[in-house]
């Protein structure tokens, strides 16, 4: 009797090992698993705001070109006013912001096309 009860205790025993095993390896699945889920919803977020950091610089860059536009709208059309803008010392005002739309438009312009070569790379689009 006593050496059945060994063989059931060794039966027991290395099926409780198995099943650790089996155990151990379903959670490293299930780790393995998550990780890849993790990874994928992280590359997923930084994708989203890539894409949404283009469109702001996008949106941003076609403000400014439209503000240009509108300073320059307000501009002297002739000599005539040309003369008077000068002598009143408007125009002095007028180019000032011209030149410094100008150079926020060239800012933005380099951060946008860094931006946009930076997700092109990063997740294989332009």
């Amino acid at each position: 009797m006593t050496e059945e009860m060994n063989t059931v205790d060794a039966n027991v025993s290395s099926s409780t090992q198995l099943g650790d095993s089996e155990l151990m390896q379903s959670v490293m699945r299930n780790n393995d698993n998550l990780r890849r889920d993790r990874a994928e919803q992280f590359v997923k977020t930084i994708e989203n705001e890539s894409e949404a950091q283009l469109l702001k610089l996008r949106a941003e860059l076609s403000d400014l070109e439209l503000q240009r536009a509108r300073l320059l709208d307000f501009g002297p059309t002739n000599r005539d006013d040309l003369t008077v803008g000068l002598s009143s010392g408007k125009a002095s005002v007028l180019v000032q912001k011209i030149q410094d739309t100008d150079l926020q438009i060239h800012e933005v312009s380099i951060a946008y096309e860094i931006a946009k070569k930076r997700h092109a790379s990063w997740f294989n689009r332009s």
